[in-house]
């Protein structure tokens, strides 16, 4: 189905059910996203987990197959093609068939297109990633799969609500490209604002940290003061204020009592 949303960074987004009951998913991205790895990871285990109901057992999942259509470049390879299984990497031993994450990249077509030549892979993908009519045609000519296909998009860009998603689309494409580029510009001087904020706040803390500091030393003194007036001796004070005996003896200095 066709995704009419224009939130959403895909242009296309299939499920399907084979005669063999696999779970297939089809998604063609436009937009580089920085995690797809991890986003295909987590579709495919939704659409393997929402297979199982409660009551029902493990052994009725079934195969489930995440094919990420991609308009840039995301592997490090020269292949357009690379598939993703649960394999023991020491001893080449496949876990399991029901995971499988395959990632086609449009833009390697070109390149690959002596690998791939006569397969039905190269037809579908040339005529995703045609920039002219004549590069359809031409590709349809031997495949009547994919004619189908372009007789069918043929009629849905007569259709006015289509052609509005399209144009939506287009413009929720620049819109997103332009709050990227401010999102950042954003980022750098909200981070400079945050760093002097920073520096402001621990400033204000060292100096109520500080100034409790002091507050506490003058409580401690004010009480040594208050005791020694009554005649407490020195080491009687100093237990119950905590000071040294050398704050002590100041005091008793400045009140004029006589040193032990």
């Amino acid at each position: 189905m066709l995704i009419p949303d224009t939130k959403k960074e895909c242009i296309l987004d299939i499920k399907a059910l084979s005669d063999s009951r696999t779970h297939i998913d089809i998604e063609m991205q436009v937009l580089d996203l920085k995690s797809m790895e991890k986003r295909s990871l987590f579709y495919w285990a939704k659409m393997y987990l929402d297979q199982l109901t409660r009551g029902h057992g493990y052994h009725e999942l079934k195969r489930t197959i995440m094919i990420n259509i991609l308009d840039y470049m995301l592997m490090p390879v020269a292949d357009l093609h690379t598939c993703f299984q649960a394999y023991d990497k020491t001893h080449d031993i496949l876990m399991s068939d029901v995971l499988e994450i395959h990632f086609l990249e449009l833009p390697k077509v070109h390149r690959c297109k002596e690998q791939y030549e006569g397969t039905d892979l190269l037809s579908w993908l040339i005529f995703l990633n045609a920039d002219t009519e004549e590069e359809i045609i031409m590709v349809t000519e031997s495949k009547p799969a994919v004619q189908k296909a372009f007789h069918s998009l043929q009629m849905m860009s007569l259709d006015e609500e289509n052609r509005r998603l399209y144009e939506a689309r287009e413009m929720f494409l620049h819109d997103q490209a332009t709050r990227m580029q401010e999102a950042k510009e954003e980022g750098l001087e909200e981070g400079i604002i945050k760093g002097r904020e920073q520096g402001l706040v621990e400033g204000m803390i060292k100096g109520k940290e500080q100034g409790l500091m002091e507050g506490k030393q003058q409580e401690r003194e004010t009480v040594a003061k208050n005791l020694l007036s009554l005649g407490m001796d020195a080491e009687f004070v100093i237990k119950a204020t905590g000071l040294d005996k050398s704050d002590i003896e100041k005091l008793k200095t400045s009140l004029y009592i006589p040193s032990e």
